[in-house]
């Protein structure tokens, strides 16, 4: 796809984004023509967003580039985020542009060769007033610095020839680059499509389905009813078919029926109730027992209790009469000692 057939985007480069990578042709304040790009970096923000060599930026930050300053330029071009309107190349000026640079080239060369003949022109007449030698080796210096500089200025004009080679080189890739770009396009179009029928198709389907369940709920719904006319039909029939002393026998059947069964569960109550009582009698007399052998236990507690403490006080007795049996035991020992002691002096 052309990148002249595009139209005009709305770009925003945010926080993350450093570097755009773009270089323009010229910066603010703008003569004409306006600021277009002259190449995009590879890799870039500006590439990843399709602005392409040519494209020219109308506005950065919400200011108009034809009005801002170098300063308003500088500030704009560094903040983020930053909000770009772009309108793609424009093909006459992008050729203007490009015949403007050739005319410019020529005409610097032009200005080269009439310099040059200005100066051959000034040597002639030199040499035919008798003018010295020395001016004549001057002359030829000047001649060899003008050649130097012709050379000089060829050298420029092929580097700028190599540019706009490269340049249009950079051309032809971000062509390639947009009619890939356009042929993916066509290609997702084409599948949004298919898939936009698939829904649709999805959407008779059920539409229809859900008419089809509301007949079917209709007709059962209107089956259900007239079962249920038909069953209440039948039920005033058996109603009225129906002997009314027959109906009094049986109540009063089923009356006796009931009298009957609540007298066998009084019964089985009052059996339950001398059955628990008993039960309740044997538990009393359980506890009394029980209670009983406790206290008996307890008493032989306490007996028990008396008669450690009495072990313990006589065991305390038996400790002091040790002790003092031992201070006895040490006193003996001291006396032999201090015995022995006198017999072998």
């Amino acid at each position: 796809m052309d990148l002249t057939q595009r139209e005009e985007q709305v770009l925003t480069a945010d926080d993350t984004v450093g570097s755009l990578g773009l270089v323009f042709m010229s910066l603010p304040p703008l003569p004409p023509p306006p600021m277009i790009v002259k190449h995009v970096h590879e890799g870039t923000w500006a590439e990843n967003a399709g602005i392409g060599p040519g494209c020219e930026v109308l506005e950065l930050g919400g200011l108009k580039v034809g009005s801002m300053t170098r300063e308003e330029f500088t500030q704009a071009i560094k903040s983020r985020p930053l909000r770009i309107r772009v309108q793609p190349p424009n093909c006459g000026a992008w050729k203007q542009v490009a015949h403007f640079q050739k005319e410019t080239v020529r005409l610097q060369f032009k200005k080269v060769m009439l310099q040059k003949a200005l100066r051959d022109e000034h040597d002639k007449v030199k040499t035919e007033l008798g003018i010295d030698i020395q001016a004549e080796e001057d002359r030829k210096n000047k001649n060899n610095q003008t050649k130097a500089e012709i050379l000089q200025q060829r050298q420029r004009v092929e580097d700028q020839k190599q540019q706009l080679v490269a340049q249009e080189a950079e051309l032809q890739k971000m062509r390639e680059k947009c009619e890939v770009y356009e042929r993916e396009t066509q290609n997702r179009r084409k599948a949004m499509q298919a898939e936009s029928l698939y829904l649709e198709k999805q959407q008779a389907e059920l539409d229809r389905a859900r008419h089809e369940f509301n007949e079917m709920r209709k007709n059962a719904l209107e089956a259900l009813e007239k079962e249920k006319q038909e069953v209440a039909g039948e039920r005033k029939k058996l109603e009225a078919q129906k002997d009314v002393t027959s109906i009094a026998q049986e109540e009063r059947d089923d009356l006796e029926s009931e009298r009957h069964r609540l007298q066998q569960q009084s019964q089985e109550l009052l059996a339950d109730r001398a059955t628990f009582e008993a039960a309740v009698e044997q538990m009393k007399v359980d506890l009394e027992q029980q209670k009983a052998r406790l206290l008996q236990e307890r008493a032989e507690m306490e007996e028990d209790v008396e008669e450690i403490l009495a072990q313990q006080k006589e065991l305390q007795a038996q400790k002091a009469k040790m002790g003092s049996l031992e201070t006895d035991l040490e006193k003996q020992k001291a006396e032999l000692k201090a015995a022995s002691l006198h017999g072998k002096a």
